[in-house]
């Protein structure tokens, strides 16, 4: 199995047991983002862990994506959101045949 594959289903679990506490996720570009290039418009997507986007939307999204997701609280949430640095919807395009789903899920 996929190393990226392993470490996404174990994040999700680890989401699933601190959501309480931390009760959203932020999409964030990884470092290859040219590999990433159709996900640019998902960066800074900051919704709640159980919003349904992240059924088909937890990255990875395509061979090679390097994007992430960071768990936040909700005092950080506000923060980002008064900064304006955070986008509060998403488009549902952008990710490769095959990679429409959560695989932690």
């Amino acid at each position: 199995m996929d190393i990226r594959i392993e470490r996404a289903t174990a994040q999700w679990q680890r989401i699933q047991r601190s959501k309480r506490a931390m009760p959203y996720l932020l999409y964030h570009l990884g470092p290859r983002r040219e590999a990433c290039g159709l996900h640019l418009k998902w960066d800074g997507v900051l919704l709640p862990v159980d919003d349904p986007w992240w059924r088909t939307h937890f990255p990875p999204n395509s061979n090679g994506c390097t994007c992430g997701v960071r768990q936040i609280s909700k005092h950080e949430h506000q923060k980002i959101l008064a900064s304006g640095k955070a986008k509060t919807s998403a488009s549902d395009d952008g990710i490769e045949p095959g990679w429409a789903f959560n695989l932690g899920l």
